[in-house]
């Protein structure tokens, strides 16, 4: 609506001019704020990438250093598998040295007599630990394989201390250790010698002391002279 009062037009009770000059201040304003509009557009814009590079740059630090501590968990874990598997091998060995000082040495009685049936009629005596039962049951052992290949056992001869066991020989006490055959001939030692390979099948420790030649200072003379002592430490 407008008004006019002498030569001045109104326009919604203002002049004209008054309209033109509002007009003029708008477009002003306007320009400036769409300056500043895009000022702040473009700062927020640069903020916006400083602060996801900061994230960014902190979340890959956390990320290497999420990686390095998890490369040395894994080496922890390898190393603490290494000792396990370790302590396997360790307990396995103590196992088995457990069972080789416990186990009782033993013979194969077959190997034995069907070595010594080569010599039908060879004579043998014995000198044995006792109060030890592993030591008298391996002589036992050697004894019964020996008579079942037809050999004849003979009573320990020398020294004053023997074992004596009714309606058997007697045998000669000892306070050694390990299993050996002596022999004071020539023939002697050859039958001990065949027959040596079958006890040691077994028993790895069992060695032939020879002193043919000499005057004879244990057992009968010319006899395989077996004597057995207590289980060495160091082997079965």
């Amino acid at each position: 609506m407008t008004n006019s009062v002498g030569s001045s037009p109104f326009w919604f009770g203002f002049s004209l001019n008054f309209w033109d000059w509002a007009g003029s201040k708008l477009l002003v304003v306007a320009v400036f704020a769409g300056i500043f509009a895009a000022l702040a557009s473009g700062l927020s814009s640069g903020i916006s990438s400083a602060v996801t590079a900061k994230i960014q740059d902190t979340a890959g630090i956390r990320i290497t250093a999420a990686e390095s501590e998890l490369q040395k968990s894994r080496e922890r874990i390898a190393t603490l598998t290494l000792q396990s598997d370790q302590l396997k091998n360790d307990n396995l060995k103590l196992a088995l040295r457990l069972a080789e000082l416990t186990q009782p040495r033993d013979i194969d009685v077959d190997a034995v007599v069907k070595a010594a049936k080569s010599f039908p009629g060879a004579t043998f005596d014995m000198n044995v630990l006792v109060n030890d039962p592993e030591t008298e049951r391996f002589a036992t052992l050697i004894e019964e394989a020996l008579l079942k290949a037809g050999w004849k056992e003979l009573s320990w001869k020398t020294g004053t201390v023997k074992i004596s066991r009714p309606g058997k020989p007697n045998w000669g006490l000892n306070n050694s250790s390990g299993a050996a055959i002596l022999v004071d001939t020539k023939e002697a030692e050859s039958v001990a010698l065949a027959v040596l390979p079958a006890l040691k099948l077994t028993t790895k420790k069992f060695e032939i002391n020879s002193t043919h030649g000499a005057p004879p200072e244990f057992g009968s003379p010319g006899a395989l002279h077996f004597v057995i002592g207590k289980k060495p430490i160091s082997s079965p």
